[in-house]
């Protein structure tokens, strides 16, 4: 809006990128809670298509700006660029506002001009960033015709590809970049973000651009309602500590502090409040105790091979209980949701699925295929000392990627609990 900043409050935006914003130079603002990073044509050169590009930061995106260095650049009139400091890969966000499909050479000129400041942009963002780009490239997609634009794109677009379009595709074919957006199904009335004044028809002309294979390596996250995206995001309750504290095995050996979980068990109510008090707390603070990331490491002997061979003793890790009973907190949140995107075939680490039922499956086949006179191929593969090998920040990266709906507390969590 002109002469005005006027900001929209979505409690579950973090980041935002607004276009066409008639904001005149470059620069920062704080308005409420948000903060603006904005780029404009100068104010010396007002016209009546001011253009205006901004970047808009909650609390934590702010925070994770500023952890990045403040950094961020005004590049044109139509580009801004702001980097972000993340747990697990710093991110690099380009808001754009391309101009609108040329009727003219003059207008063609602008449009090679805009991909160029763009190209300009993106060559001095690090390697190991992530780069995310989105806003207003006023182009139209259509669906790929051929296996080069198939990976650029997915099968749910909706407009017939215009010059801007073209100009979008071969810019992404430049830089590996992928039309994220169009590799989700949505409702129609979710797929349009612009109607023709003439033709009163709807548009898609807004899209976010990811490096391939950060899209690749993603799954589709579950559809959540609001309000279960909100309760995954909450702080732990009473209930949920009874719970998760009632789940633990009794006549196990305790961390550290001595403490057995037929003790806390013993305490009732006010030990439950007193570890709520914590979980909160570790919640609030995306810090874990520090003593719960300690673990007295123990061999036990495989009863197998000779006792003098290391390789036939398991390490078992003694830790606290109570990092356990908050960890069973976060597994009941997200095991049923995770549950849903598991395939129906994997059985390993999901609850009622014995090696008793898979060992009945297996034998139902080979009768089966016995009685069809069917050949029946099985593969069984040992991995030695796998958990050892286990990599588990890229494990922790792999849940972050997959599922959008779990919290950064928990990543959080999962990181210094494996620090």
């Amino acid at each position: 809006m002109r002469g005005r900043t006027k900001i929209s409050v979505f409690w579950w935006v973090e980041l935002a990128a607004l276009c066409e914003t008639a904001i005149y130079d470059s620069g920062i603002k704080s308005i409420g809670d948000y903060t603006l990073l904005y780029s404009g044509l100068p104010s010396v050169n007002k016209t009546r298509s001011a253009h205006g590009v901004a970047v808009v930061l909650d609390k934590r995106a702010t925070n994770n700006w500023k952890q990045a260095g403040s950094e961020w650049q005004a590049i044109t009139e139509r580009i801004v660029k702001v980097r972000l400091k993340c747990t697990l890969v710093n991110i690099t966000f380009v808001a754009v506002y391309a101009p609108v499909n040329p009727c003219n050479k003059t207008m063609v000129d602008n449009s090679e001009k805009f991909y160029m400041d763009l190209q300009e942009a993106i060559d001095g963002v690090p390697k190991e960033d992530m780069i995310v780009l989105m806003g207003d490239f006023n182009a139209r997609i259509s669906q790929p015709q051929h296996s080069t634009t198939s990976r650029i794109m997915g099968p749910f677009t909706v407009d017939v590809q215009n010059e801007n379009g073209e100009r979008l595709i071969d810019f992404c074919t430049t830089n590996n970049l992928v039309v994220s957006n169009s590799f989700f199904q949505h409702k129609s009335v979710h797929q349009t973000s612009w109607m023709h004044p003439g033709t009163m028809k709807w548009h898609l002309l807004d899209y976010t651009l990811i490096i391939e294979p950060t899209l690749l390596d993603q799954i589709k996250p579950a559809s959540l309602s609001t309000m279960e995206q909100h309760r995954q995001d909450k702080e732990p309750t009473l209930d949920e500590v009874q719970q998760a504290l009632q789940q633990m095995k009794n006549r196990k050996a305790p961390g550290k502090d001595n403490v057995t979980a037929e003790l806390l068990k013993a305490g009732g109510i006010p030990v439950i409040k007193w570890l709520h008090e914590i979980f909160v707390d570790i919640w609030k603070n995306e810090q874990m105790v520090a003593d719960w990331t300690l673990a007295i490491i123990i061999r036990l002997y495989k009863n197998k091979g000779d006792k003098k061979i290391c390789d036939n003793y398991r390490g078992i890790s003694l830790l606290v209980v109570a990092s356990k009973i908050f960890t069973r907190v976060i597994l009941n949140r997200i095991q049923l949701l995770i549950d849903k995107q598991l395939l129906e075939e994997q059985a390993g680490f999901r609850t009622n699925r014995s090696k008793i039922d898979q060992v009945f499956i297996l034998k139902m086949v080979m009768e089966k295929t016995r009685e069809l006179n069917k050949p029946l191929h099985m593969c069984f593969i040992d991995i030695q000392k796998c958990y050892d090998l286990c990599m588990y920040t890229q494990i922790i990266s792999i849940i972050y990627l997959s599922f959008s709906y779990c919290p950064l507390h928990i990543i959080m969590y999962s990181l210094s609990h494996w620090r």
